[in-house]
Order: structure tokens, then C-alpha cells, then sequence
């Protein structure tokens, strides 16, 4: 389940997916909804979406200027190059 974490810190939520049955951490899946649709869009890339396709390269527009620089004009290895980079990080949610 997506959820949006909330916390005093800053304005936006986190995006974090928890695990039906897990006790420990959710995971962070964006630090923030711009970069939460970022990242599902490099996983789509990873599940061999076609970059080329209509459908994809529209989705690219609902992205902010930031994130959409980072998609625009890759080829599929650079996406998935750049999915792999990204490190896992867990939201503590429990203290």
C-alpha cells in the first residue's frame, strides 16, 4: 500500500510503500509526489516499457521541469542505469 507520511519537518509528505504483513520500516518510495512518479516511471522502464510510445513520453509531461531533465532524451540503459543507482531507504516510522 502507497502511503503519504506526513511529519512536522516539511510541507510534503513522503510517499512510502508498506508491505501487507511487514512489522519493520515502510519503504520510502519518493521523498516527495515529483519524484514518487519519477521513479515509477524508471520502473516501468525496468518492466520493458517502450520509452518511444505515446503513452510513456506523456506521462513525462506530468513530471516537474527538475525530474523531467532527468528522463528526456535517455536512452532504456540510461533510465535503468539510473534506477539501479538509487538507494532503498526505509522511513522510520516507530520511534
Amino acid at each position: 500500500m502507497y502511503c503519504f507520511l506526513y511529519s512536522n519537518k516539511t510541507d510534503e509528505p513522503l510517499i512510502v510503500l508498506y508491505y501487507h504483513d511487514e512489522y519493520g520500516n515502510p519503504e520510502i518510495a519518493g521523498h516527495n509526489f515529483d519524484e514518487f512518479i519519477y521513479i515509477q516511471l524508471l520502473k516501468a522502464v525496468e518492466n520493458e516499457e517502450d520509452i518511444g510510445e505515446e503513452y510513456f513520453q506523456n506521462q513525462i509531461m506530468y513530471l516537474n521541469e527538475t525530474y523531467r531533465q532527468l528522463v528526456t532524451g535517455k536512452d532504456t540503459d540510461t533510465l535503468l542505469d539510473d534506477l539501479y543507482l538509487l538507494k532503498v531507504e526505509e522511513a522510520n516510522i516507530w520511534c
